[in-house]
């Protein structure tokens, strides 16, 4: 019995410095049986040790996890009080950083001649402060268009405040706010939806009213009225004297109510005037339109003339270029 204590021959995967011989007795076999174990100071823990940090090791980075979850979550809602002034990127508005751009009186001796940037941004999708910061760069002019109908000057409508639609009644103030802070001049595009015979006085007094709002708020105006004029996608389109008329009309309601609001004409490129307009000779607007005389509406008629309500009334000068992505030669479109 005492022979596997004198005839035991440890095996050579038990010479490994890595692994201690451990005998023990077995009772059935009446044998010693080697086993192994892994000893701490050989620098491997035991399974159950390793087991055991890696699973101290999940718990921790899962509860950082889900600390920094709730820390993002908080702070999305940690201001959920609701601010309709809000422009779609967060621009908040406030007040301009310096003397707002002139926008009347280009010979007078404190207008800088030069080129002014203007910008009309998507207004469900970005703000003034946003855009400057993204191009880096302040623009000078800030558009938004408003449209007119048969019955009022429309101005509540769908807006976007730090990714929130939601309606306001003053599309023009809220409009206004925002450029307010960039110092800039507001672009005001005021599009009939009918005819301009069709439209109240009223509208129009309302158009003049919100300029002189605006204007109080310490922002410029630039209103371009009817632009593209000349073309016949809208309902003024083609009609010279109706236009003239109100364009004038406008002016004076407006220059009665405050002084820093430009009346700006805009026409369309005259590239593939009359744009396929056929108008007869009997149709009071052809004597106005055949600007040669030669009886015919083509393309050798001016484009222009004939819509200008004159230099008394108009302040600025945009021309509309278009690009459609048609070739050069088309005669459907400005371009």
């Amino acid at each position: 019995d005492d022979d596997p204590w004198t005839a035991s021959v440890e095996p050579s995967s038990m010479r490994d410095p890595q692994w201690t011989p451990l005998q023990t007795w077995n009772p059935s076999s009446r044998n010693w049986s080697l086993q192994r174990f892994r000893p701490f100071h050989y620098g491997r823990k035991p399974d159950w040790y390793t087991r055991t940090c890696c699973m101290r090791s999940m718990a921790v980075l899962i509860l950082l996890s889900i600390a920094l979850t709730s820390g993002i979550v908080y702070g999305l809602h940690a201001n959920d009080s609701f601010n309709g002034n809000l422009g779609p990127k967060g621009g908040v508005p406030m007040s301009a950083p310096g003397p707002p751009l002139p926008v009347r009186g280009v010979l007078n001796n404190n207008f800088t001649i030069g080129i002014y940037f203007g910008a009309a941004i998507d207004w469900q999708v970005d703000d003034p402060q946003n855009f400057n910061r993204e191009i880096k760069k302040q623009a000078a002019i800030q558009e938004s268009t408003f449209y007119l109908d048969d019955q009022d000057f429309l101005v509540s409508g769908n807006v976007n405040s730090s990714g929130i639609i939601h309606q306001v009644e003053d599309r023009v103030s809220w409009t206004a706010a925002l450029i307010r802070g960039t110092g800039a001049v507001m672009g005001m595009t005021v599009i009939p939806q009918v005819p301009l015979q069709n439209i109240s006085l009223q509208s129009f007094k309302k158009v003049a009213e919100k300029c002189k709002m605006v204007n109080e708020m310490g922002v410029p105006v630039m209103l371009r009225f009817a632009p593209e004029m000349n073309g016949n996608w809208y309902p003024y389109g083609q009609q010279p004297k109706d236009y003239i008329r109100y364009f004038q009309n406008l002016t004076a309601l407006v220059r009665n109510v405050t002084n820093n609001t430009a009346m700006v004409w805009s026409p369309a490129s005259g590239l593939g005037y009359p744009f396929e307009s056929q108008i007869p000779r009997n149709d009071t607007r052809f004597v106005f339109l055949d600007t040669n005389g030669d009886g015919t509406l083509s393309e050798v008629d001016d484009p222009f003339t004939p819509y200008y309500p004159g230099d008394q009334y108009v302040d600025w000068v945009g021309l509309v270029s278009l690009y459609t992505g048609s070739p050069a030669n088309s005669r459907l479109y400005p371009i």
